[in-house]
């Protein structure tokens, strides 16, 4: 389970925040998808626990993000996060 957020202060950022409410350990993935080429980040969550992927697109890639995450535990379960953050300033479409 999954829920994106986003700061206002300066600039705007991107984080998600990863929670396990499971009853085992499980490892998130998040993998970059277009407009970066980051590596893939790995999270171990133990059960009820959580973990907080911060990502910052407006300083990286003109605000656009795309963001995959997996888990570990279930191959076949994914949720990708795409998008822009706006920061009132002109940009480019993606």
């Amino acid at each position: 389970m999954t829920a994106s957020c986003y700061r206002q202060g300066r600039e705007p950022a991107l984080t998600l925040t990863l929670a396990n409410r499971g009853t085992a350990g499980v490892t998130f993935t998040v993998t970059a998808g277009a407009y970066v080429t980051d590596e893939p980040v790995t999270y171990r969550v133990p059960p009820g626990g959580s973990a907080d992927h911060c990502a910052d697109p407006v300083r990286d890639c003109g605000g656009w993000y795309d963001l995959t995450v997996t888990i570990d535990s279930d191959r076949a379960w994914s949720q990708r996060f795409t998008g822009h953050l706006e920061t009132g300033a002109p940009s480019v479409t993606g």
